[in-house]
C-alpha cells in the first residue's frame, strides 16, 4: 500500500489534498460543475489545466475516522473517488 501511495520505494511524492472531513457531505457536481461540500461549492483554482472537478459524479458523507482526500490532476489522480 505504501508503494501505492508514493511512500515507499519511490522518489515520486503523490500529494493531496484534504477536501471534506468527518461528517462532512462532498458532492460532485453542482448545476454549475462544482464539487460541494456541505452544499457549498468550492472554488478550486488548483486543479490542473484542463481538467475537470471530476469525471466521476460522487455523493459521500464522510464517516468517522476518514477523510476525503483528492489530487489535483483529476483525470489522473488515484485518489477517494477510487
Amino acid at each position: 500500500m505504501g508503494r501505492w501511495l508514493g511512500l515507499t520505494g519511490s522518489s515520486t511524492a503523490y500529494v493531496k489534498r484534504v477536501m471534506a472531513v468527518p461528517g462532512d457531505t462532498i458532492e460532485c457536481c453542482d448545476a454549475q460543475g462544482k464539487i460541494t461540500v456541505n452544499g457549498q461549492p468550492l472554488d478550486e483554482d488548483y486543479v490542473y489545466p484542463d481538467d475537470q472537478p471530476s469525471d466521476i459524479p460522487f455523493a459521500v458523507h464522510v464517516p468517522a475516522d476518514r477523510v476525503w482526500l483528492m489530487g489535483d490532476h483529476r483525470s489522473e489522480s488515484v485518489d477517494s473517488r477510487s
